[in-house]
């Protein structure tokens, strides 16, 4: 008789499901118009494009600060409070749109924002409590859609 014993632990990780957001739109307008547009609303938002191809129809910008709700975006949780709600948690976003021209009075814009979250551990703590060092967590952010949204609202407004 032959008998098998197994032994160990299983731990089952399940990505969040978010929301798909509405991150591409067909707009009316030429490619280069829908360029121009979406390089002012990136400096309306406060984001400093540093990288614009007028023959490639791309932008990236650099990252912006915002304060962003646990509704609107993931930074992750410890014992289970969303980093997000602490007041020590910073986060920046980053744009990319690309165009790319349908015919010649429409294009499809889409928007891609990519979310980076820092925790410094230190801010707050009184001047005579020794610093903790290299205790600072980053963070991996995801979109909730709330974001992207919001740019193509701008983008599609007169």
């Amino acid at each position: 008789m032959r008998i098998n014993l197994v032994t160990g632990c299983f731990a089952a990780i399940l990505a969040a499901s978010l929301p798909t957001a509405a991150n591409a739109v067909t707009v009316a307008l030429p490619a280069d118009a829908a360029f121009l547009k979406a390089s002012q609303i990136l400096v309306g938002l406060g984001a400093m494009p540093t990288f614009r191809d007028k023959e490639l129809l791309v932008i990236k910008s650099d990252p912006v600060p915002v304060k962003l709700t646990p509704d609107q975006a993931d930074c992750g949780r410890m014992f289970g409070i969303p980093y997000l709600k602490d007041k020590r948690t910073k986060t920046a976003a980053t744009y990319q749109v690309i165009i790319k021209p349908l015919d010649p009075s429409s294009s499809d814009v889409s928007v891609k924002v990519t979310l980076d979250g820092y925790m410094d551990v230190n801010e707050g703590a009184p001047f005579f409590i020794e610093k903790t060092r290299d205790k600072n967590n980053v963070l991996t952010c995801s979109s909730k859609g709330w974001l992207e949204p919001t740019f193509v609202e701008a983008l599609q407004a007169p």
